[in-house]
């Protein structure tokens, strides 16, 4: 799952918005049916980005294994 907040946003707010979202599918999945959910906040949009730029867009990934 992709997450976009909005350009700007300081990443310790961007990782309280994530934990609001991985609460509200925590809530949605029963227990027994998810494994995990792994948060990875802070990745550059693609390679390019990261090769050519200093202030590439950030990607915030949720993974979410069922």
């Amino acid at each position: 799952m992709h997450l976009r907040a909005r350009t700007g946003l300081r990443i310790d707010e961007t990782a309280a918005l994530c934990d609001q979202v991985e609460g509200a599918i925590r809530e949605l999945i029963p227990p027994k049916e998810l494994e995990t959910i792994v948060d990875n906040i802070g990745l550059p949009y693609s390679g390019i980005n990261l090769a050519y730029s200093t202030s590439a867009p950030i990607v915030r990934a949720m993974l979410i294994f069922m």
